[in-house]
């Protein structure tokens, strides 16, 4: 239901966080460069480490506007079949190192 105010006229939402347009760009940029380069990569075996520190290896199969999709080889002590296959979204601008492991 929108927001409304006196005599029935819609109010704005209060704004809780607001991008500054420098951060803005600077996420733009590093996603374009991100997508540029693993684009000549598709199907290369990486090691891709994220600005949390989680580290994943795999084989980018697909990279669209804002997500690498990364196809790994899961391991699971727990599981009675020691691997299987997944396929992670990884967020362009959350990635801090890629690492080509074979050519």
């Amino acid at each position: 239901m929108p927001n409304m105010g006196p005599m029935g006229m819609e109010k704005a939402a209060p704004v809780l966080y607001e991008a500054e347009p420098q951060h803005t760009a600077m996420v733009m940029e590093v996603r374009d460069r991100v997508m540029n380069m693993c684009g000549g990569h598709m199907h290369k075996y990486v090691c891709v480490q994220m600005v949390d520190g989680h580290i994943y290896e795999g084989r980018i199969m697909h990279i669209d506007h804002c997500v690498l999709y990364l196809q790994c080889t899961m391991r699971d002590s727990r599981a009675f079949m020691n691997s299987y296959n997944a396929v992670l979204p990884l967020i362009l601008y959350e990635l801090l190192v890629i690492t080509l492991l074979s050519t």
